[in-house]
């Protein structure tokens, strides 16, 4: 009974010719082309990502956590990349930010061995 009540209640408070309620949304999104990724750890179920701002603070994410510049979230982390997500935008965005290199790909000193391939001949 209660319930019959409050359903006729909302469906008299509702103006039938009024506009539909507009539906805000972000049409334009800040950049994040100046966040750099440092890296990467964990496994598939628990990864955790690095994140290096243009300000020079690092921040620590994980997936589908909200990161601090709205309206962008992260939505994957895998062992190369973080993909990000406009949950709030017009239409639907998306942005990635990968590692140098591949998985387990080891930093050569480039400059050493050039200089070990250009010994003096005798």
């Amino acid at each position: 009974m209660w319930l019959i009540t409050l359903v006729i209640v909302e469906a008299q408070a509702r103006d039938p010719f009024a506009p539909p309620p507009v539906i805000r949304c972000v049409t334009e999104l800040p950049a994040l082309g100046q966040w750099r990724l440092q890296g990467v750890i964990g496994r598939e179920s628990d990864w955790r990502g690095w994140l290096l701002s243009p300000e020079g603070q690092v921040l620590t994410v994980v997936p589908d956590s909200h990161f601090p510049i709205y309206p962008w979230q992260i939505s994957q982390i895998n062992g190369q990349s973080i993909s990000f997500r406009a949950t709030q935008s017009c239409e639907e965005q998306q942005f990635s930010l990968r590692l140098k290199g591949r998985l387990y790909e080891k930093d050569t000193h480039r400059d050493a061995v050039v200089a070990d391939d250009q010994q003096p001949s005798h």
